[in-house]
Order: C-alpha cells, then structure tokens, then sequence
C-alpha cells in the first residue's frame, strides 16, 4: 500500500463535491485545494480557507489538513458531524454561491486521536476514522498486530444474549486491519501501530485475547522472564508475560522482528513500541537483578533506532511510562532522541479535570515485582517530571475517559466538561496533545463529549457553553434548550462520583489526608436521586413524542438514540436502585434482565454503544 499526497488530495477535492452536492443547489464551486508545507511542520495541523461566492482556495500545512480544511468550510455553512457514521451527517441546505468564508486555523496540539479499544466492528472502526478529520483529530492507533482482541469481541457477540458466535479467525480481523490502515492513511491521518501483545512475535506467537490458550516454544520459554523460579507465560498469556531483556541475544530478537515488521508496513508513522501489560512479572534471573527494567527499556530502544537507521527506516517509536516503567532508568539514555515520543499511561480520577496540585512527598522506591502503589494523577507527574529530566522530546497523555467511565455519566454532560477541561490544560503539565483508548461506540445519546474534546483540543480557546448548545441545536433544533436541561438532570441523578467510587469509602489526598467517598451502593441519598429518574424521563417523552417524523435524517436519528435512551435510563436506575437500597440480589437480576434487553434492541445501536463494556463495568460494580 503506498498512499501518498495526491490520494488525499483527491480524497479531500470527492468530499468537498459530495457535501456541496447535498447541502447546495449550487455544486459548480471552482475552489482549489494545495499543500504547503511552510505553513507549518508535520505533524502541526493549519487550514487556510480563502473562498468567495464559490470561488477560491483551501491550503494546508499537509495534505490531512486540507481535508479538514474541507470539512471546516463546510461547518462554517452550517454543517456539524455530529457523530461517526453517514447519520451523523447534518447537512442543511446552503447557497454556496453566495456564501463567503476567510478562515485560517492552527491546530494547539500534535496529537489529538483515538487508540482501538472495546468490542467493534470493522464498519464501528472504519466509520470513526472517517469521523476523526471531521472533528479535527489527526491520528489513529491500531493496538498489537493484529487488533484481534478488541473486533474479535463484537463478532463473538461477547456478553449478549441474543447473538450467536461468528468465529472470528485471526486472518479476517487481519484483512480488516489492512483495510482500516488504507482508510487511516487515505484521509492522510498519523497511523500509530502496535503497543501491547507484539513480545512473542518473534517466535511465532500471536497474541489473540486474554482467554486463548497459548503454547511456547522449548526456545520462546528459554526467553521469557523467569518469576519465582520459573520461565514461561505469566499467567498464560503472551501479552502479559516480560521477556529477558538484559540478554543481548534476547533484544536482537526483538528488534529484528520490528525492524522487519515496519519494513513490510513502512507506511506506519509511530511505533508504540511497549512493554506488558501487567505488573509483578519483571524477569528475576542473576542477570536481570543487577538492571532496572526502564534501563534495559532504554537499551532497547537505542538497539532499535539503530537497527533502523541502518535500514534507512524513519519511522517514529513511542516509548510509555506505565507500570513497572513509571519509573525514569537510573544510567540509561536516549542515543538520538530526535527518533522518540513519550506517552504516558495517567491514572486519575475521570470525575474531575487534571489536579495541579504538586505531590507532597518522594517517589516511592522501586521494589522487583512487589509494588503496590495506587498512582494519583499528583504522583504521576512527580514520575513524569522524573522522566523528563532523561526525555525532554515530544510527549503526548494516552487517556481512558470513554473507555468504561462514561457508563457513569448516563447524561454525558460531566464527561463533556471534563474532557473540555482536560483538552484546555493538558499543555501546563508538558504534554502536546493526547490519545484517548476508549470504544469506537460511545455515542449514546449522542456524540457531544467526543466532539468538544477534539475541538478543544484543536482549539482551547473553545467556549464550551457555546459548543454546547451549537452542537444541541444542529442535533435536536427547536427544542435544544430542553434536551440540554434533560441531560444536565439525569448527570445530576446519577451522581457519576457515587458510581465511580469502589467498595472501599476512603481516598487520599495529595497531603495523605483521608477523605470519605460513598458508594452508591446502601447509600439512602442515592437511592433517592435512582427514584426521581424514572419520573424526569417520563415528563420528557412528550418532547420525544413531537420529534418522531423528522424531515432531516441525522436529527431523526439523534432523536431516536434519545427515545432509547430514555428507556435504557429508567432501567439503570430502577437496577441501581436495588443496590443503593441493600438488595444487591435484587440489583443483579436486575442487571441480568437488563442485559437482555439491551441483547434484543443492541442492533438499533450497535454504532453507539459497547454492550461489552457495558457489561465489564456494571459486572464489577455489582460484585
């Protein structure tokens, strides 16, 4: 595959024909589209949009930056993309003829994007790729691979109760892959590839899901970190199982398998090159013990850059500080660091915005496999400032706020302040933009969250009140005032703390001050809010009842998630209600029936929402 700046280009010239074609009578624009690379350097995103009576230019500082110049001159005639997906498209009637637009922005941010996660379709990740230069996000991540884990989910039909296996085989999601990666560098979007489950490839493995069983070779076993003794997979599986690094022979392995691995992808433009995904698993051998494993990380990673600077190979590598890393190396460093990128997993409470209150004490001292430190987002920038003093490169956040934690926010409208807040600050903590893992299927009731935190983080200078009920407006029309209202009542109903909050009732600040947390679960107050749902959502349905033969199909359609999200509230609460009563039985069959029902109605929404995940986080909370 070999997708290069013409390809866009007419990419971006077939969309700019396709939506004039629909939103005017008027379709013969004479507008031209150019790159000019001295606008600014990649990965910088800036449009120039210099267009009269239909008549002009739209430049870009690289060819996905025309395409969002598109998209935006478009917005300015009165379109919004309201969510991923053809009906998500609001396109109103304009005269292009006599429609004027001067624009010319700069994306604030180098990395704004999404990393696969969740149970989703080929269609569910092809869609959000389309949707992603739309709202302004420029990257796409395609985790392990082949990204098996996370699409084998939804073919498996994980946790409904209607659908049937279809058997995933591994070379279906790996010819999706190769699809998906042609839609990602069609729209001219940073591809970010790899991360986790990659450790065994060079001995043939494949890293499939957490379930599958896996068999290693005599050679595989012989390389893999010994724990408590013992060479193997750690708790059988390859994607959480380290490998023993502080052998020569060892990193050879790996970075020959990399190197070979972006010369048959060369068109990959970050490598997350990462280590497990699990903690307590560092190899314990003589060797190893003499090494902290961020030093063997680093050597690792000065093996690989060189290794491909001999292939003549420029692909960007993407080092993460998570787990056993969140700790800086103590003697190893970065040979060119001009080839690297730092990411880091944060840990934080998703309820509010980034905390800058500075951590009260040291980091704590790093013990082999035996560390039990629950991370504030304080103490992750104490160790993130101890990295920098070895990085100083270029960093972006790789962040969870739609993940599972929006299952807690049924209205949606906390998560939409918060990830507006985190887009406008995350510069103040040395981070140049963020990568959210979350599901391509989080936009129930409607796509508001995402949205404002793309445009925010293309501009932070985004009100968001005034996004708010722009985006309101072009979704539901006359009658936005009342859905915002709805949705702001149900985010206060369903009080997102409660639910967030574990079994245990005390956290700690950054001073070591115990605070108490109460759990929604035997909790009087909380089941009072869980009453009041039912009858909020019924006196809405009369507003729901006069949008059912809506003439423009994305308002049709957004209206539609709504009537099903009302339903789907007045469960929720009803099953929570159990809880925060004292009757968890109760609450779980509730949550079984609940299961079932969203199994029966989960093809009127299968784009929108993850009933796998869904299902993770509600189990958990009912444990």
């Amino acid at each position: 595959m070999d997708i290069r700046y013409p390809e866009t280009l007419r990419y971006a010239a077939g969309e700019l024909t396709r939506i004039a074609g629909i939103v005017s009578l008027c379709t013969a624009l004479s507008v031209t589209l150019n790159v000019d690379p001295t606008l600014a350097k990649d990965p910088d995103d800036l449009y120039d949009i210099r267009i009269e009576h239909g008549v002009g230019t739209i430049t870009g500082s690289n060819p996905r930056s025309v395409l969002m110049g598109v998209y935006a001159y478009f917005h300015a005639a009165g379109c919004r993309y309201l969510k991923p997906g053809p009906a998500g498209e609001y396109l109103p009637p304009c005269d292009l003829a006599s429609f004027d637009c001067v624009l010319r922005k700069a994306a604030a941010y180098a990395f704004r994007g999404q990393c696969i996660e969740g149970a989703v379709s080929f269609e569910n990740v092809r869609d959000m790729i389309d949707w992603l230069p739309k709202i302004g996000m420029n990257l796409f991540m395609l985790e392990q691979v082949v990204p098996f884990n996370y699409m084998s989910r939804w073919y498996k039909h994980e946790a409904s109760t209607v659908k049937q296996d279809e058997h995933p085989t591994y070379e279906q999601i790996e010819g999706y892959t190769r699809m998906l990666e042609r839609e990602i560098k069609l729209r001219g979007l940073q591809l970010h590839a790899l991360g986790h489950g990659y450790l065994f490839e060079p001995y043939g493995v494949h890293y499939k899901t957490w379930a599958d069983k896996y068999t290693l070779s005599d050679e595989a076993i012989a390389d893999a970190a010994m724990v408590d003794g013992k060479r193997g997979l750690y708790h059988g599986s390859p994607n959480f199982t380290q490998l023993c690094t502080s052998r020569p022979e060892v990193r050879a392995k790996m970075v020959r398998f990399l190197a070979d691995y972006l010369e048959r992808l060369p068109y990959i433009d970050f490598l997350h090159v990462w280590l497990s995904d699990a903690a307590g698993n560092c190899c314990e051998c003589d060797e190893c013990r003499k090494h902290h494993p961020c030093d063997l990380y680093v050597t690792l990673l000065n093996e690989l850059d060189a290794e491909l600077t001999a292939r003549g190979i420029s692909t960007r590598v993407v080092f993460i500080m998570y787990t056993d890393t969140l700790w800086a190396p103590e003697y190893a460093r970065f040979e060119h660091p001009e080839r690297f990128v730092f990411t880091t997993a944060l840990a934080r409470d998703h309820g509010k915005s980034y905390d800058d209150t500075p951590y009260d004490g040291a980091i704590p001292v790093w013990k082999r496999n035996d560390n039990h430190i629950k991370a504030s987002f304080p103490l992750m920038m104490k160790f993130y400032e101890a990295w920098r003093k070895v990085f100083s490169g270029p960093a972006f956040a790789f962040e969870y706020p739609f993940y599972t934690d929006h299952f807690n926010d049924p209205g949606c409208m906390e998560v939409a302040r918060v990830v507006w807040e985190d887009a406008r600050s995350i510069r103040a903590f040395g981070f140049d933009g963020i990568m959210s893992d979350q599901t391509q299927r989080a936009c129930f009731p409607n796509g508001l969250a995402q949205a404002i935190y793309a445009a925010t983080l293309f501009d932070p200078s985004t009100d968001f009140d005034a996004f708010v009920d722009d985006y309101l407006t072009a979704a539901y029309g006359d009658d936005a005032r009342r859905v915002r209202t709805y949705l702001e009542t149900l985010t206060a109903l369903f009080d997102p703390k409660t639910l967030r909050a574990r079994l245990t009732e005390t956290e700690q600040d950054t001073t070591g001050s115990a605070a108490d947390v109460k759990t929604w679960r035997n909790n009087p107050e909380a089941a009072a809010r869980f009453a009041e749902v039912s009858g909020v959502v019924d006196a809405f349905r009369e507003v729901l009842a006069r949008h059912t033969d809506e003439c423009n199909p994305a308002r049709r359609d957004m209206w539609r998630l709504l009537e099903l999200h009302a339903d789907y509230c007045v469960k929720l609460a009803q099953m929570l209600g159990y809880g925060a009563r004292g009757d968890i039985d109760r609450a779980r069959a509730r949550f079984n029936e609940m299961m079932d029902w969203l199994s029966h109605v989960e093809d009127a929404l299968q784009p929108e929402f993850d009933l796998v995940l869904f299902h993770k986080e509600f189990r958990r909370k009912l444990q």
